[in-house]
């Protein structure tokens, strides 16, 4: 993992403890925390010199999530959509590649809370937790050998 990576992985678990601790609880992301990411994340990606293709990265996320949840609302809440840019410009900051596995593998984390859900037909189960995990697990992830640099996960 390049050392100028480590600050974004730390933010990024920082971060994903309360959120995920309070969109499970009470079924919410909180703006202190949702807003609070974009500069933070910004000025760790700015510093690991991916701005570039973070921005764009988390403009294409949250231009996505918050055009599911005008078409669909009760599919996403808002602070899904406020949340996806951070993580969008993480994964864009990893590689193009990733925002695609990450969008397929938040759905998967979130399919799989629901089916673990004890009220799994009355109850709405937060897709925070899944965007959050699919973006550590896929930012957390060493570059994989072989693959070029724009495929390859890490690749800064």
């Amino acid at each position: 993992m390049p050392t100028l990576w480590l600050p974004v992985m730390m933010a990024l678990s920082w971060f994903a403890v309360p959120l995920t601790a309070t969109d499970l609880k009470h079924g919410r992301l909180p703006d202190a925390l949702t807003l609070s990411a974009y500069p933070v994340f910004g000025l760790l990606l700015a510093f690991a010199g991916s701005l570039e293709r973070a921005l764009v990265g988390g403009a294409l996320f949250f231009c996505l999530h918050a055009t599911i949840h005008f078409l669909v609302p009760g599919s996403l809440g808002r602070g899904d959509v406020k949340l996806s840019g951070s993580l969008g410009a993480i994964l864009g900051a990893v590689s193009w590649l990733a925002l695609s596995v990450g969008l397929a593998l938040a759905a998967l984390i979130t399919l799989a809370l629901r089916a673990v859900s004890p009220g799994r037909q009355s109850d709405r189960v937060p897709h925070g937790p899944g965007l959050l995990a699919a973006t550590w697990l896929l930012a957390f992830l060493p570059a994989t050998p072989g693959l070029p640099a724009d495929v390859a996960p890490l690749a800064l």
